[in-house]
């Protein structure tokens, strides 16, 4: 499994980008690291941008997912998953989005 993450700060969010092949237990992981790295970040809201991830998540990883995210990112004010071609399945206060465009207005909302 080969896969990229690319971090950027931008005006709406912190943006997290992964790409390439990376199932479930590795992006647990980057979560894991997120918990980490995420209170030194500038912007309290994160957008985890899963439109490039080739390994398909099936209904059950996408909640345990997002059910993660929600837990160990609980110190944000907003996560958003950005996903394409298909909905990833919420759980809790993690909301995803098909469309960038909507998830960033999404995050700018106090």
């Amino acid at each position: 499994m080969d896969f990229k993450v690319t971090v950027t700060h931008e005006r709406a969010c912190t943006r997290v980008a992964v790409e390439g092949e990376c199932g479930l237990g590795r992006l647990m992981s980057l979560l894991q690291v997120l918990e980490f790295d995420s209170p030194s970040w500038p912007r309290d809201t994160l957008l985890l941008d899963l439109r490039q991830l080739r390994t398909r998540l099936d209904e059950d990883d996408q909640y345990r997912l997002a059910g993660e995210a929600s837990g160990v990112l609980a110190h944000m004010r907003k996560v958003a998953f950005l996903t394409q071609g298909g909905q990833l399945r919420e759980a809790s206060d993690v909301h995803a989005f098909s469309e960038e465009a909507q998830a960033l207005r999404w995050l700018a909302v106090r």
